[in-house]
């Protein structure tokens, strides 16, 4: 069974996320205010931070269930993260860099995993550059291809496109949907931006920040929003993105 389930409440300093909602093998989108818990969300599926209880499901897989003391290790999860920040190695080339992860396969098979990658992200000819050399975009996509290289189950986006500019982040925008279909996983996107949740979105998560949560369409949710307070969220940007 493909998709993400989740169904938790994680509690941080000064601040409690109580969640459930279920996507399909899709592309879908955590949209709300920042400080809302999207983030969050995605640490928690990621299985860098620990719910208090609740359970977690990818792929068919229990991830977390407090009720049977199933917590998944983050190396065991076979998701794949890409933060806003790359956090690629300086002192490594980018093939070597998308190698990095795959040390329980044979020398010869990380690399030809890492090449075929990176062909498939089109970037095959910056395989022996370093970071330091490489545009924001390319070492987006230099983050894509080191999380796609482990053949991930779900593929995680933390606000990936945000240090960049305009041109840039509708060339990545096309790179995620075409990731998506490539790569035939579940993909994740965490963003604040209206406009990418609008276009981006087979499906919608919308975090209110008072604890509300609608699940749908792009169009389902501009449509009949749910609450008072998911229609205020969405209402500021409505005829911009729309019109």
């Amino acid at each position: 069974m493909s998709g993400i389930s989740v169904d938790m409440r994680l509690e941080v300093p000064g601040f409690a996320l109580d969640v459930d909602w279920r996507v399909g093998n899709e592309l879908a989108v955590l949209f709300g205010y920042s400080g809302s818990g999207k983030s969050l969300t995605l640490r928690a599926l990621a299985g860098l931070v620990r719910p208090g209880f609740g359970r977690i499901e990818i792929a068919g897989e229990t991830l977390y269930d407090s009720s049977r003391r199933i917590h998944v290790k983050p190396k065991r999860r076979k998701v794949g993260y890409v933060a806003q920040d790359p956090a690629l190695f300086p002192h490594l080339s980018v093939v070597r860099n998308v190698e990095y992860g795959l040390h329980e396969h044979p020398r010869r098979e990380r690399r030809e995993r890492a090449l075929e990658t990176l062909e498939a992200l089109g970037i095959a000819n910056l395989a022996e550059r370093r970071p330091g050399t490489l545009s924001g975009g390319q070492r987006q996509r230099v983050a894509l291809a080191r999380a796609l290289a482990r053949e991930p189950r779900a593929l995680l986006l933390d606000e990936p496109f945000s240090a960049v500019d305009n041109p840039v982040r509708q060339e990545m925008r096309e790179v995620v949907r075409d990731v998506r279909e490539r790569f035939g996983v579940p993909v994740v996107l965490v963003t604040h931006d209206m406009y990418e949740a609008y276009t981006m979105a087979d499906r919608m998560v919308v975090y209110s920040g008072t604890g509300e949560i609608q699940v749908g369409t792009p169009c389902e949710i501009f449509s009949r929003p749910k609450s008072p307070e998911i229609e205020a969220l969405i209402t500021a940007e409505r005829l911009w993105v729309t019109g």
